[in-house]
């Protein structure tokens, strides 16, 4: 059999707590899995309208979620609420198309 981990590098980030039940292999394969998937995902959508509504398209349909909490971390203020916005008219306009 051969190691399919050989060619990954971890990091300290990467500690895999196991729990009641389960092997230190299978522990360590389901944080392998989480890691990989949110490397999919990303962690930010940055952009316009258009980037945003992509991203949100993408990020909705690989995790099948019902409901998002948005957070922008953006010391301006104006800019935070505008960055709200932006998010706020994508999903006012793709909700809208889906409720007609």
């Amino acid at each position: 059999m051969t190691n399919q981990f050989s060619d990954i590098s971890f990091s300290v980030l990467d500690l895999s707590p196991v729990n009641q039940g389960s092997t230190a292999a299978e522990s360590f394969r389901n944080s392998l899995s989480l890691a990989q998937h949110a490397e999919r995902l990303g962690g930010s959508i940055i952009g316009g309208a258009a980037a945003v509504e992509k991203k949100l398209e993408r990020m909705l349909s690989e995790t099948g979620a019902d409901e998002l909490m948005i957070n922008a971390m953006i010391f301006d203020h104006a800019a935070r609420l505008r960055s709200y916005e932006i998010v706020a008219d994508v999903w006012r306009e793709k909700t809208s198309m889906h409720s007609a």
